[in-house]
């Protein structure tokens, strides 16, 4: 288990080498990666991007990295609601979005932004770089969305209690290939 520096940076993935260490850290942690037991222990991520994708969310976002020196060991992927459209594989989860009603509201009549992915390496976990993350995130979108919304599938019951620690809260429910998902919101105009 690497050994944690006592500076870990924050800052916005804009070279194709962090980008490339994104998409290791993605595969490592992806779901196909990780036995049952792994996956109900240390969480996983489902949705698998690759170089073009993360270039292509970068024009939009600002795609948040936690650095340990030039290592990337946390990412926080954005997606504009404006690439919709250009990315075919999350189709399911914004059609279940559009149809999601959040404090009497379809989420569609909010701006919001979508938490693409999150991950943070297993040696550092608990140090609480998820939230600084998220925080980074909500400051970077802070005045253009009033929410930031994701998904995390029931059987990740480690990054779903992760995300509702963070501040957000399960908005609904859908199905999609035999997964279950919660669709979470974080409403970033309430103070938390």
């Amino acid at each position: 288990m690497p050994v944690p520096s006592p500076i870990i940076a924050l800052e916005t993935a804009k070279s194709v080498q962090q980008f490339e260490q994104i998409l290791k850290l993605q595969k490592s942690n992806h779901r196909d990666s990780l036995s049952p037991a792994q996956q109900i222990a240390e969480g996983f991520v489902y949705a698998q991007y690759n170089l073009h994708t993360l270039q292509q969310l970068s024009e939009f976002e600002a795609q948040i990295i936690a650095t340990d020196g030039k290592k990337v060991i946390g990412y926080n992927l954005a997606i504009s609601t404006q690439l919709v459209s250009k990315l075919p594989d999350l189709k399911s989860m914004f059609y279940a979005f559009d149809q999601t009603t959040y404090q009497g509201r379809l989420l569609r009549t909010y701006s919001y932004v979508v938490g693409g992915q999150v991950c943070v390496d297993k040696g550092y976990r608990g140090q609480g770089l998820l939230r600084r993350m998220y925080n980074e995130m909500k400051t970077l979108g802070n005045g253009r969305y009033e929410l930031c919304v994701t998904d995390v599938s029931q059987r990740n019951t480690r990054s779903l209690q992760a995300h509702l620690n963070i501040g957000f809260v399960v908005a609904g429910t859908y199905e999609h290939d035999g997964e279950i998902w919660h669709t979470v919101v974080w409403d970033w105009k309430k103070q938390r």
